[in-house]
């Protein structure tokens, strides 16, 4: 029984918020670098889908960092030394995108990033 969006962004709501510039940048940390960008990124928790359905996933040399861009107040982050584990997979053409399952700390429950 997959759970509701609500709980599943719930889960994910435990990611730090990410402060965004005027202009709806994200502020990077000292030393923080800009590494690579996707657009049009979905998060899931689990295999349930959230409320974070489109968005640009930026990955620095500390963080990865999710903005909204439909609520461009909706922006997280996750220090890169959170993450034990990514794994991706390959999406089906024309049924599904390619996505990246990510294990964050303890917690045995993956939050996948589709694109």
């Amino acid at each position: 029984n997959t759970p509701p969006a609500s709980a599943a962004t719930s889960s994910l709501l435990a990611l730090a918020p990410l402060q965004l510039t005027p202009s709806g940048r994200p502020v990077l940390l000292p030393d923080e670098v800009e590494v690579l960008g996707q657009d049009r990124v979905a998060l899931y928790q689990g295999e349930a889908q959230t409320d974070y359905q489109n968005g640009r996933l930026v990955l620095t040399n500390i963080r990865l960092l999710y903005l909204e861009a439909d609520a461009p107040k909706r922006a997280l982050a996750i220090p890169l030394d959170a993450i034990r584990e990514v794994v991706r997979r390959a999406g089906f053409p024309g049924f599904s995108s390619p996505k990246l399952q990510i294990f964050a700390g303890d917690c045995p429950e993956a939050f996948l990033a589709s694109f």
